[in-house]
């Protein structure tokens, strides 16, 4: 699983100083955070892209679910149709709340 993201981060600055800080918002899986330097970065679009079988719906599903559990709203585009429903209950027991 390769994951691409452009344009660069979202940036904001911390209070008092100049120093500007990444937000960052958790994959869900804190091997995939520690891989991403700390999870997805805010404000931009990610792609992640492999071959069939490398974990990119599971990941995907994995910050969703991490996503509606702090009562965020998600948008996933699935160009291939591999999303299910019931390998999303399988993942969280909290699946109706991601599909509000």
């Amino acid at each position: 699983m390769n994951v691409k993201m452009v344009p660069k981060a979202f940036l904001r600055y911390s209070a008092g100083t100049s120093e500007m800080e990444e937000e960052k918002v958790s994959t869900g899986s804190s091997v995939l955070d520690d891989f991403l330097h700390g999870g997805f970065e805010k404000g931009i679009i990610t792609t992640i892209y492999g071959p069939g079988g490398s974990g990119k719906t599971t990941a995907c599903m994995l910050a969703m679910t991490r996503m509606a559990g702090t009562g965020k709203k998600i948008i996933y585009v699935d160009p291939e149709s591999g999303f299910s429903v019931e390998r999303l209950s399988q993942i969280t027991k909290y699946a109706e709340r991601v599909l509000q």
